[in-house]
């Protein structure tokens, strides 16, 4: 198997490091306005990073970035999207951690 996300730079970091330290392989499609720096980083741990620079018509670099992925998991049966736009347990994970997180640090 191997992972495959869309992201503009800190989830395709935070994957790259999970990727890597469980030895899975991983792709990041990302766009032209990622950090030079933040695509050297994921590289450096492994991933596979690709650029889309041809906005979507409809979605822009976002909608490209998704094509994409869309493209890379039906020409390979072996590649999995993990999907942050609509895998619930995105939300879920923010709502159940990150959100009580900052509401102890913020108060009132």
């Amino acid at each position: 198997t191997v992972l495959v996300e869309s992201s503009s730079g800190n989830l395709g970091v935070a994957l790259s490091a999970v990727a890597a330290g469980r030895g899975i392989p991983f792709v990041c499609v990302t766009d032209t306005r990622c950090n030079p720096a933040t695509i050297r980083a994921m590289r450096a741990m492994g991933a596979e990073v690709e650029v889309v620079a041809d906005p979507h018509p409809d979605g822009g670099l976002l909608g490209a970035r998704k094509e994409r992925v869309r493209r890379l998991c039906r020409d390979n049966p072996h590649y999995l999207w993990l999907n942050q736009y609509e895998n619930p347990a995105n939300w879920i994970a923010h709502y159940e951690g990150t959100a009580p997180g900052i509401g102890k640090r913020f108060p009132g």
